[in-house]
């Protein structure tokens, strides 16, 4: 058996669905933004930093199907008007190196979004913020033999 990955049960509890819509909302306009960014880097590539292209392109390439077996379930649970839902994944090791990596890129760039100079999306509000730290560490943290701590409890813990 050796070579198969080893793949672990990561449960996501209690997360709050109108927070899920906001971050799913900032990320598409982010996504949207990359992709005009893209265009336009490729077109015009001295008008944009070649490290927010890299961003872009590492992003799309990467994340772009990231919990998607999720996304079913929270728009149920969003047009049914269900205030939270919990999640379960399986999930192979190396998806804990992915989730820090991808926290790291979008913390880069709400760093673009702040500056203001070549992104018209604001920066994530605290709640998304701390949504997607919460949302993303359960997958690093479980990984790595923690057990679920629920968005309450996190939430309290930093009093978000």
């Amino acid at each position: 058996m050796t070579g198969m990955p080893k793949v672990f049960e990561v449960r996501v509890i209690g997360v709050p669905v109108p927070l899920w819509v906001a971050s799913r909302q900032h990320s598409d306009e982010l996504m949207r933004e990359f992709a005009l960014v893209y265009e336009t880097a490729e077109s015009e590539p001295a008008s944009v930093p070649a490290r927010l292209t890299n961003l872009v392109q590492e992003v799309k390439e990467r994340y772009g199907a990231i919990s998607k077996s999720a996304q079913g379930v929270l728009a149920a649970a969003e047009e049914e008007g269900i205030a939270s839902v919990d999640l379960a994944f399986e999930a192979p090791a190396e998806l804990a190196g992915s989730a820090r990596h991808l926290l790291e890129l979008l913390e880069e760039a709400d760093e673009y979004c702040r500056a203001g100079r070549h992104l018209l999306t604001l920066t994530s509000s605290p709640d998304v913020r701390a949504f997607r730290e919460w949302y993303l560490g359960q997958f690093i943290d479980q990984i790595g033999g923690a057990e679920p701590t629920p968005w309450a409890d996190f939430r309290s813990a930093r009093q978000v």
